[in-house]
């Protein structure tokens, strides 16, 4: 007897309601070296940064507003059928690409909404556009499509089946715009502060359901709206619901899927046997495991979740119903974005961390079935993200001659041994590490990267592909690592934050393993570490302030100096002082702040300088040129400032120093 249970999930987080699975399996340890040939950057860039300036170029990635192709995908993260078509939403490239006849291999699709031709990918905000999909529908009669359009906080309607590539929508939901009083509750048990983020969206020509991530909640029209943001007939917000994410549906049987469901906040799915006809509609049932997924007309449930599929030869009724088939592929690495869907009689599943769509020409019948082809790569275990040097969680460090970029998803670390000037270049050396590194940090010529359990140490830097020189495991004298966050070291001293014991330990130079700490700083949940010798700065793995401490005050007076706070910061991930700048990567509101003076940081004065965004009151995430998706990580020198973007985007942008006057 099979049943769809729990998975044990490993996440990769910053943000606590969103998460990611790792790529597994893991690859073997070892160092590649790669043919790489770039223009190197001219000497030390001077002048100032500015407000809203462009990047000047791009690494982990092709370039700006390039997407790579028609059939080479960035995340795709949800597909619709009409039982003949296939929608793939492209979701780090802006589009959704559409195969009018859903093909039997991995054919080019016929054309893309959101963007004019199969080259570019910027975003944008109008009916023609795209910001970051997440999922679409399409009624059974195959005239209705809708698209979640994630970060413009709106759902776009087509009317009828679009024709051709940058059709506009016909119609338009935008969440901030609905009549929605933010004060009262809409169910009587929990407080909607405001609606916005919407990551799912179904429709079966008739009625339309959007979920609101941003409120806990989904949006019902009984009859899907014939114009432009006419308000939902009811909200629907289950108890327990914390950052929804998709539904499946055949117009009765509904099911939600949620990333942080419950007190625990743990990834599950709640069924309603009946389509939800209140606003306090309680579910009959809930799987403790995040599954999106397709019903057929015959009433065949096929779901995804994040390491298997599940094929149901009916609807069930309980959450112990039993599953016909259970998929476990061995090229089937999903995330953010399981689904799966039925056209021309073949199976096609999502796999979100594979970047690929994986296929199969007939409704498995066995546990072990694999894939016959895929969609987006030659093959179902072919890692197009690897081929072409596309990380996730980008971690930078340079001492302004050559650039490091480490990956705790990717357990990976890219080399370039000197500064790249063209976007898109190759790196020099790839490390395959046994665990993968959150943090990493640069001092002269030595490279320390830490993560999980695990700090490598390079006394010379590594950029000739040699291994470290020291490995250091599970622990340092009496200090047990528990969850390593954050890694520094300058002339003094060497630093490592661990999240999961809330501390910071500090040894008296570069420490092996016998050594005992000279200090332990108490840190509430500490993130990543910097230190330019006359301050040590601690980004917070989960809040809005950065902490400063003066190096020399450690041993006897550690007092931190507290900067940002709510309204100010929204998950600062990394803090760097460097040639008199303060230079922080404010992770949530998608931006980098810089301050020209460090005093001005200390004093409690706003960044002169917004990396990201235009001013200080924009928030929203792009991948676009002068735009930001997360940025998690930063690292100067020779005037050029690097940026590493987390989870969402995975893109290296340069931002240089000029003389052009702000």
């Amino acid at each position: 007897m099979k049943r769809l249970h729990s998975l044990a999930l490993v996440l990769a987080i910053v943000i606590p309601a969103v998460g990611q699975e790792p790529r597994f399996p893991p690859r073997e340890p070892g160092v590649r070296k790669i043919e790489s040939d770039y223009p190197v950057a001219p000497g030390v860039a001077k002048g100032e940064f500015r407000t809203g300036q462009k990047a000047d170029l791009m690494l982990s990635g092709f370039d700006f507003n390039s997407s790579g192709g028609p059939l080479l995908f960035n995340h795709p993260a949800g597909l619709a059928s009409d039982g003949k078509c296939l929608l793939v939403c492209d979701r780090n490239n802006n589009r959704v690409l559409v195969w009018k006849s859903a093909p039997a291999k991995n054919s080019e699709p016929d054309f893309v909404l959101g963007q004019a031709n199969f080259e570019t990918n910027d975003p944008g905000n109008g009916l023609h556009q795209l910001n970051w999909p997440s999922n679409v529908s399409i009624s059974p009669d195959g005239k209705v499509v809708a698209v979640a359009d994630t970060q413009n906080d709106r759902v776009l309607v087509w009317k009828t089946f679009p024709k051709k590539s940058g059709a506009s929508a016909d119609w338009v939901v935008d969440l901030g715009k609905l009549p929605f009083q933010p004060d009262r509750s809409e169910t009587g048990r929990k407080r909607i502060h405001r609606l916005g983020w919407p990551w799912g969206v179904w429709t079966d020509g008739q009625k339309l359901a959007v979920v609101a991530t941003h409120g806990s909640a989904v949006l019902i029209w009984d009859r899907i709206p014939g114009e432009n943001n006419r308000p939902p007939d009811r909200i629907l917000t289950p108890a327990d619901c914390g950052t929804p994410r998709g539904i499946t549906s055949n117009g009765t049987w509904f099911a939600l899927s949620d990333h942080n469901y419950g007190e625990r906040s743990r990834p599950a799915t709640m069924v309603w046997k009946e389509f939800p006809k209140s606003s306090d509609a309680k579910p009959d049932f809930v799987w403790h495991e995040w599954v999106k997924g397709s019903i057929a007309s015959d009433g065949k449930l096929t779901l995804a979740g994040m390491r298997k599929l599940y094929l149901y030869d009916a609807l069930p009724a309980e959450s112990t119903a039993n599953v016909a088939v259970e998929l476990t592929p061995n090229s089937y690495r999903n995330g953010d974005g399981p689904d799966v869907v039925f056209a021309n009689e073949r199976m096609y599943a999502c796999n979100y961390n594979g970047n690929n769509i994986l296929v199969w020409n007939r409704r498995p019948a066995k546990d072990a079935t694999q894939p016959d082809f895929a969609i987006g790569s030659n093959t179902p275990e072919k890692d197009t993200l690897r081929d072409n040097f596309l990380m996730t969680n980008p971690v930078v460090a340079t001492d302004g001659k050559s650039l490091f970029a480490s990956s705790d998803f990717d357990r990976t670390l890219y080399v370039w041994k000197q500064l790249p000037d063209r976007s898109g270049a190759k790196p020099d050396f790839e490390y395959q590490l046994p665990e993968g590194a959150w943090d990493n940090a640069l001092f002269k010529n030595t490279l320390v990267l830490g993560g999980q359990r695990s700090i490598y140490i390079w006394k010379e830097l590594p950029i000739n592909g040699q291994k470290p020189d020291v490995e250091l495991r599970q622990r340092i004298g009496s200090v047990t690592f528990n969850q390593i966050t954050g890694v520094a070291l300058d002339n003094q001293y060497f630093y490592v934050a661990d999240r999961e014991a809330n501390r910071v330990s500090i040894w008296k130079g570069i420490p092996d393993g016998r050594a005992e700490p000279v200090q332990t700083l108490e840190v509430h949940r500490p993130g990543r570490l910097s230190s330019n010798g006359e301050y040590l700065a601690v980004a917070p793995f989960e809040g809005s302030k950065i902490q400063l401490y003066r190096v020399a005050d450690l041993l006897k007076n550690p007092k931190p100096i507290s900067i940002g706070g709510p309204g100010r910061m929204n998950l600062p991930a990394k803090c760097i002082i460097s040639e008199g700048r303060m230079i922080v990567a404010d992770t949530s509101n998608h931006r980098v702040l810089v301050w020209s003076k460090l005093a001005d940081a200390i004093s409690g004065k706003a960044a002169d300088i917004i990396l990201g965004q235009k001013n200080d009151s924009e928030r929203k995430a792009a991948i676009g040129g002068d735009r930001l998706f997360m940025p998690g990580s930063v690292a100067f020198g020779n005037g050029y400032l690097w940026v590493g973007e987390f989870k969402f985007s995975g893109r290296i942008l340069r931002f240089s120093l000029s003389e052009t006057k702000r």
